[in-house]
């Protein structure tokens, strides 16, 4: 045992020393290294990016000659585009007087500067904006006759009034620092200073709800250093395999990793896995076993592992199923049913919880729904499902040698166990789901006998392989449509019950942002405006044009204000403050958005009613506040913005793929998408229960019945593509997961040697063309795909700028003659309060209404004056300033329409700008459209296409591996065929040529073949002769020296006895006596010799017969067990072993063996011969051991050679016998042997079973 182990760990102790190197750095890195690692290593992070930032700033400052250019605005387009690609935000002021400032140049559209910025005397600090905390830079500059300042903005930490997909709260440099650490003007231990040494904020670690956390490069070195001890493991595993047995080795491995896996839900082993979203249950939830998606891809690696390793250990060393009895036979078979029918159960509804239980995107057929929880779902998929063929493989195979390929025995017996175990199940509400995965495994057992596939082959990708990993993605594919399809269903269906109830949804969206400017303070601030009537209308409208802009072209907005004492304010309204409240309180029912309430109106309309109560600081009432917004006959909802969308949206207005309607008393009052709805529903129409699902024309309907109203939800149906694309993903996952299987083996395998991985990777001719055609598959996916992508994104961008085109020149003209009748104010309210402008706000609102687009209405120095989106600019996501790069353009370049693309946060768009000319040909105001809806319609097309593009690729991936197949089984079998042919060249038999009839390569091949075999005849003859003629001279000779041998003595004897007569010698008969004892020894001398070589030349001449081996062993043992000084001792067990061979020479072939054994035992010592048995699948072998002295290594070459031997008399001949007689029985012989401790010499037969002969070609 202690030799066991040193030699483990000389072998593999450097995985060990690899694993400790890597936990090292881990630690090293974590502590000292790592930016996100500890407080101060974020801290230096910080600092690094503020002080690089500094530093170029005052470097932009020192080059006066540029900053003179933005001063003087004589700047270039290359200097504009070289300030606008900095981190920060640059803004040049003229400063008019002591309290003015007139901004000449900006570099960014990201903020806009506060005044109280260019007020406040520190010159470098942080300061709260509307989208985030930013460090604040302030310097004058002299910059001759005018006086100028430098404004520096750095952004430091992101702050939206809503975080959405493409904008994110968090710090700029490291946005994944917002989890663990949060900005604070509070001192800490840790203050984040200026390059000059002042304090700007503090760092404030946040305290975590679960243990530490660790960035990407920990955790990397922790894995990797967690598999190389695994590794480690896995290889004690194999030694305990080979050494002990391979139960031993694979008991180990599974308590091993059962345990180390029950303790990583205990402790965070070997790291934190919990502050990842992959291990977070909100992603995918089914059990305490996997609570989350992370541990499920965890478990499902660990049982592919085993089952990998269990297969491996017990390929050729299956366990003696079928001689057990009849009753443990039975039991066994129950027990292996059960266990598979089980494990089926288990995987499916792994399988369909990946699907019902989660958040995880199946959709292939919208390719960018899918994200990395997809992949790490159909990693899982293919991993279980892998798993569970290897697993269910092996339990079949031990069932059919019990039963002996009665097949249907077992279709039986799972039938018959799995209704059993579903009767117990049968209120479970997926006790159809389990009875279709019954009917699966009785198909996949029948299967299973009819087209077998051994996983550890190294042809596992062809042939058979094809064929199962086509039928588990298709059962897989058919599971997730059908979970897919239910789980769709069900949405529409609460969908439906909402239409029924609830309100315009993405008109609650925009309101949810509107409504969190209504804080309490910000009433308070303008009790004087709401209190004064004579400021109480502009107050009113100043709210209206700035935040509720895009709900003009859909409700009929109203505010009121009401005192404490629930009297009117201002100029009053229409309602009173009971009947609004009684809207409010009565009517009104609750939206997701707190204080804001909706109501039906009479034409199945929904209006929306929020309130608001105003309280100063000792929580008394000081006013109320109420919003009315009533719907006009609009539906479009196409200007929803697009950077406010979150991820997890769904709303049929936005997917094309869906429509609604809703009917009242049968009558048509809302629809949205376009389907052809019919404006009245008849009898007919009307669904006889609640709800009701039908197929029309390529379309799945829902129908919903709620007393007067039905709600009608449509969805394009897609199986066929759905289906074909979902089984090319399985498909090909599959493929990648068997192929990294096949590369992790050879590197384990390799033991991390690279000439050990140099010879595991020195692939056939086979392998050779598979990874070739796979490769030219894969190469043509990515060119093909990625060239058609890039044409297709060019093509389509350069559409979308055809079409703004065309749409901002119908917009400008339309807009020309009114902005030409009246030129911009500079100041916002003027715009707002004048009626012109009133009007031209909303005709802008109508045109991008009626053209689905956005427009912004920018006046000639550059700043926002109208949008029809007007949140973007409102709450700070892009300022209200004109992007700088445009404003160059067109101001100083005279361009007549300019078109980039822009970006922010996450999100890139089109934006296209054009001049507003007026009559005397100068630019008056800019008129832009910023597309925020292009990316996200591209990437809709874009999904189609590679979900087509994918599908296809993924068929012809798989044809031409049934391409590969068959072309590889061509030249192999041809090569395969011409070395069987090969290797059955024999001297001593005739060699047929191969017929061949193709002129190919091959062709040539056995052209020569069928040469070098013409000759080798010719050859073999000749030799043949040479040899026979050799033959009978060396058998004469040794004939005659084994004759002579005894013919000497006789010849002496009879001349002695001759000479005694001749004497007259007294004892005459006793010599007579004695010459005759001598003659009849030396006859019967001559006589065996006579038989020896008749038996030899006999061996071919063999009569089989079945007979049971186990009983001769038992009388040669028993016979040979009569000397003292030697035991000869059988363990072959009382089980029969059953051969067909011939009695006689096998008789003759263990007693020589017997024989030779007790001989090589000095007669002066002691000794013993013990007989072993061995039985494996179809054979039998029998190892005849002794200790004696053992074979020298100079005898060892020859000793199955005829007329060889080690003793000082014989013919040489008993051993080249045995040879014979083992390879007459299709069997072999050899031997191993160490000089002074004993020889073994094993024989290896083939077994008699169910009738026939195994025939099985022992080499």
């Amino acid at each position: 045992m202690k030799k066991f182990w040193g030699d483990l760990f000389y072998n593999n102790g450097y995985l060990l020393i690899g694993a400790a190197w890597l936990f090292t750095l881990s630690f090293i890195f974590s502590n000292y290294w790592s930016y996100t690692s500890s407080p101060r290593g974020v801290k230096k992070s910080l600092e690094k990016y503020v002080w690089r930032n500094e530093e170029d700033f005052d470097s932009f400052l020192r080059d006066t000659s540029l900053i003179r250019k933005f001063t003087y605005n004589e700047e270039k387009e290359e200097d504009v585009i070289q300030i606008r690609e900095k981190d920060y935000s640059f803004f040049l002021y003229n400063q008019i007087d002591t309290a003015n400032y007139e901004l000449i140049f900006w570099n960014t559209q990201s903020i806009l500067p506060e005044e109280t910025l260019l007020m406040n005397d520190s010159t470098n600090y942080i300061k709260s904006l509307t989208n985030g905390q930013y460090q604040v830079i302030k310097k004058r500059l002299n910059t001759g006759s005018k006086n100028s300042l430098a404004l520096y903005l750095l952004p430091i930490r992101r702050q939206y009034v809503l975080e959405s997909e493409y904008l994110r709260n968090g710090f700029v440099n490291q946005s994944n620092l917002e989890d663990s650490y949060s900005l604070s003007f509070a001192p800490t231990d840790f203050p984040i200073r200026s390059k000059t040494g002042e304090t700007l904020f503090y760092l404030q670690p946040k305290p975590f709800s679960d243990a530490e956390g660790y960035d990407w490069v920990t955790l990397l070195f922790r894995v990797a250093g967690a598999l190389l001890i695994l590794f480690f493991l896995h290889n004690i595993g194999i030694a305990i395999s080979k050494s002990i047995s391979p139960v031993a080795g694979v008991a180990f491995m599974v308590v091993l990793l059962t345990g180390l896996r029950f303790l990583s839900y205990i402790f965070h082993i070997p790291a934190n896995f919990r502050q990842f979203e992959l291990f977070n249950p909100r992603v995918y939830g089914s059990s305490f076993i996997s609570p989350s998606l992370g541990d499920l891809l965890i478990n499902s690696l660990i049982f592919f592992w085993l089952v990998i390793f269990a297969r491996v250990q017990f390929y050729g060393r299956g366990l003696r199923l079928d001689t057990l009895s009849p009753a443990w036979k039975r039991a066994i078979l129950i027990l292996l049913s059960t266990i598979l029918l089980v494990t089926t159960l288990i995987c499916g509804h792994v399988i369909r919880s990946l699907v019902a239980d989660s958040q995880i995107s199946l959709d292939v057929t919208n390719f960018f729904t899918l994200n990395i929880y997809s992949v790490f779902g159909f990693a899982v998929l293919c991993c279980v499902s892998i798993s569970y063929f290897i697993f269910s493989q092996a339990i079949l195979n031990m069932m059919e040698r019990m039963i002996r390929k009665a097949y249907y025995v077992q279709i039986v017996l799972v039938a018959f166990i799995g209704l059993l175990i579903l009767s117990v199940r049968v209120n479970s509400p997926y006790i159809l789901f389990e009875l279709l995965i019954l009917v699966w495994v009785l198909f996949y057992v029948y299967l299973m006998n009819k087209i077998p596939l051994n996983f550890v082959r190294s042809n596992f990708v062809a042939g058979n392989a094809m064929f199962w990993l086509f039928i588990f993605s298709a059962s897989i594919a058919a599971i997730i449509i059908s979970q897919n399809r239910t789980r769709e269903l069900e949405l529409r269906k609460r969908t439906a019950e909402k239409l029924v109830i609830q309100t315009d949804p993405s008109s609650e969206r925009l309101l949810n942002i509107v409504t969190q400017s209504f804080t309490n303070i910000f009433f308070l601030s303008n009790l004087d405006k709401i209190t004064n009537p004579a400021k109480n209308a502009r107050f009113k409208d100043s709210i209206l044009n700035a935040y509720f802009e895009p709900f003009t072209s859909k409700y009929e907005t109203e505010l009121f204000f009401f005192n404490a004492e629930e009297q009117p304010l201002g100029n009053g309204g229409r309602l009173t403050y009971d009947e609004i409240n009684s809207i409010y309180s009565v009517q009104g029912k609750a939206t997701k958005i707190p204080e804001l309430r909706y109501y039906e109106t009479a034409f199945d309309k929904f209006s929306y009613v929020y309130s608001r109560e105003i309280r100063d600081s000792s929580k008394n009432i000081r006013a109320y506040f109420f919003m009315l917004a009533n719907p006009k006959r609009y539906r479009s909802d196409a200007l929803y913005p697009e950077l406010f969308k979150q991820a997890e949206d769904f709303s049929f207005e936005n997917t094309p793929d869906y429509a609604y309607a809703i009917y009242v008393d049968r009558n048509l009052q809302a629809y949205v998408n376009d389907y052809s709805f019919p404006t009245v529903l008849n009898d007919e129409n009307i669904p006889k229960q609640d709800f009701y699902d039908r197929y029309v024309n390529g379309y799945s309907e829902l129908w919903y019945k709620s007393g007067n109203k039905v709600v009608v939800i449509t969805r394009r149906s897609s199986f066929i593509m759905e289906a074909i694309a979902l089984f090319s993903y399985l498909f090909v996952g599959f493929l990648i997961l068997v192929v990294i299987f096949q590369v992790a083996s050879i590197i384990i395998l390799s033991g991390f040697r690279i000439r050990a991985l140099r010879t595991l990777t020195d692939f056939n001719i086979r392998s050779q063309i598979y990874a070739t055609v796979i490769f030219v598959s894969v190469f043509a996916l990515v060119i093909v795909g990625g060239t058609t992508i890039v044409f297709f994104t060019s093509s389509y961008n350069k559409n979308n700028k055809d079409r703004l085109s065309k749409s901002i020149q119908d917009i400008s003209k339309e807009l020309k003659s009114k902005i030409s009748d009246h030129r911009m104010k500079d100041e916002v309210m003027q715009v707002y309060d004048s009626a012109y402008s009133r009007e031209l706000r909303q005709q802008i609102a109508n045109l991008a209404q009626s053209h689905d687009v956005d427009v912004n209405l920018y006046n000639s120095d550059g700043s926002l004056q109208i949008s029809s989106q007007p949140f973007v600019y409102n709450k700070g996501v892009l300022s209200r300033m004109m992007e700088p790069l445009a404003l160059y353009n067109l101001q100083k370049l005279k361009k007549i329409q300019y078109i980039q693309e822009e970006s922010y946060g996450k999100m890139k768009y089109l934006s296209i700008y054009v001049p507003v000319l007026g009559d005397n040909r100068n630019a008056v105001a800019y008129l832009n459209i910023p597309y925020f809806n292009s990316q996200n319609r591209l990437k809709q097309q874009i999904a189609s296409f590679l979900v087509t593009i994918i599908t296809i690729n993924a068929f012809i991936f798989l044809l031409a591996g049934i391409i590969a197949l068959f072309l590889t089984n061509r030249i192999t079998g041809s090569f395969t065929l011409i070395g069987a042919m090969m290797r059955d060249v024999n001297l001593g038999k005739h060699n047929a040529e191969i017929v061949w009839t193709k002129k190919d390569e091959i062709g040539v091949l056995v052209k020569e073949y069928n040469k070098m075999v013409q000759k080798l005849e010719d050859s073999a003859a000749a030799l043949a002769k040479t040899e026979r003629e050799g033959a009978w001279r060396e058998m004469a000779r040794q004939v005659a020296h084994e004759i002579k041998n005894p013919l000497t003595p006789m010849k002496l004897s009879i001349q002695y006895l001759q000479k005694a007569i001749s004497n007259n010698a007294p004892n005459v008969k006793e010599l007579s006596s004695n010459v005759a004892q001598t003659l009849v020894e030396q006859i019967d001398h001559l006589s065996r010799i006579a038989a020896e070589f008749s038996q030899f030349a006999n061996i071919g001449n063999s009569k089989n017969e079945v007979f049971d081996l186990n009983v001769l062993l038992n009388s040669l043992v028993y016979l040979h067990d009569v000397q003292e000084r030697v035991s000869v001792k059988l363990h072959t067990g009382d089980d029969p072993i059953i051969i067909s061979a011939d009695k006689t020479q096998i008789n003759r072939l263990f007693t020589n063996l017997l024989q030779n054994a007790i001989e090589a035992i000095p007669e002066d010592e002691t000794g013993y011969v013990s007989v072993l048995k061995v039985e494996n699948n179809d054979a039998v072998t029998i190892s005849i051991k002794d200790t004696g002295a053992g074979i020298s290594k100079t005898a060892r070459v020859n000793i199955f050679t005829p007329n060889f031997t080690t003793k000082t008399s014989g013919t040489g001949l008993g051993l080249a016998i045995c040879k014979g007689i083992v390879e007459q029985a299709r069997g072999n012989i050899w031997f191993d042997t160490v000089e002074g401790k004993g020889t073994t010499f094993f024989v290896e037969l083939p077994l008699y079973k169910n009738g026939e002969d195994s025939n099985v070609a022992l080499n």
